[in-house]
Order: C-alpha cells, then sequence, then structure tokens
C-alpha cells in the first residue's frame, strides 16, 4: 500500500513538474507542429528510403521527415495518455501548443535541406554552410532545452526519444550532405 500510495505521489510530483515547465513553455500538442508535422505531411507520407542518393547527390529532407513522423507519433501517444487521465491540469498540457519553440529552428533546417536537395553538386557546396548551421542550431535546442528530458521520462510510460532520435537525423543529415 505504502508503495503505490508513493508511485501515485511520484506521478502526481512528475506530472505536476511536467505541467509546470509545459504550461511556461506552451509544450505537447505544438511541438509536432513546431516539428513540422500537419495534416498535409501526415497525407503526403514518407519517402520509403530516407536520404537516398539521386544524380545531385544523398537527400537530406527524407531524412528529417522521417525522424519527425517518429518523434511526432511518440508525442501524439503521450498526447493521448494525458488526455486519458480527464484531470484538467493534464489536458491543457495535452493541447497546449510549442509553437514558435522550435518552429523556427525547424522550418529553418526544412528550408536549408529543401534547397540544399534540389541543388547541382556545385550550388551544393555553397548551400552546404547554410544547412550545417540549421543542423547545428536544431543540436543546440534538443541537447539542451529542459523540457526533453521531462517528456521521456514521463510518467505514462509512454517511450519518447525526441533527443535520441532528432539527434541521430541531425547526424545523418549531416554526414549525407558532406558526401
Amino acid at each position: 500500500m505504502v508503495v503505490a500510495g508513493w508511485n501515485a505521489y511520484a506521478q502526481v510530483d512528475a506530472a505536476s513538474r511536467l505541467w509546470n515547465l509545459c504550461f511556461r513553455e506552451g509544450l505537447i500538442m505544438g511541438l509536432l507542429s513546431a516539428l513540422g508535422l500537419t495534416a498535409t505531411d501526415q497525407m503526403a507520407g514518407v519517402p520509403a528510403k530516407p536520404g537516398a542518393s539521386t544524380a545531385g547527390g544523398a537527400k537530406t529532407l527524407p531524412i528529417w521527415a522521417a525522424a519527425k513522423e517518429k518523434v511526432g507519433a511518440q508525442i501524439a501517444a503521450l498526447q493521448s495518455s494525458l488526455r486519458a487521465t480527464k484531470d484538467p491540469l493534464l489536458l491543457a498540457i495535452a493541447d497546449t501548443g510549442l509553437h514558435g519553440l522550435t518552429q523556427r529552428l525547424q522550418v529553418g533546417l526544412q528550408v536549408a535541406a529543401m534547397e540544399f536537395d534540389a541543388a547541382a553538386a556545385d550550388g551544393r557546396a555553397k548551400l552546404r554552410p547554410r544547412l550545417q548551421g540549421a543542423i547545428g542550431e536544431l543540436r543546440s535546442f534538443v541537447q539542451s532545452h529542459p523540457a526533453l528530458p521531462l517528456l521521456e521520462k514521463n510518467p505514462f510510460g509512454v517511450q519518447v526519444t525526441i533527443r535520441d532520435s532528432l539527434s541521430a537525423a541531425l547526424d545523418a543529415i549531416e554526414q549525407a550532405s558532406a558526401a
């Protein structure tokens, strides 16, 4: 009984900390938007072979699309768990957005990757610094934002691998852009 009570207390405490941080930062739902997950993206699907090589070189945007789809599905599962509690605070977390927190970073990476992918080999050399800069900015966010570990260690048992998934994608984009 004490263990069960302590477990419930720990879950409430963790949820409370998550709520406070998420409320300040405007997290959860908007994470999908900030990662570029829109109804259009989901309907369009993700290429079967992220990073597949073409005559112009390896493609970087499909790598990002695959990573954001994976993280988006995890965040959606976390939102479902939050909503299932029917707790007003947790419902608010699930419905609150991350708008503006990473949107500029994600959009910057997406635009840089699209331009890089569309360029011929000689144009890629000129665009590589911009893509590398966008990778660096997003990597810094992924490594340092205090909400990400809380989302990953959520008390609902939902697997969330934001930092690992996005870091791996950024590494792969860096490698593809160097080729």
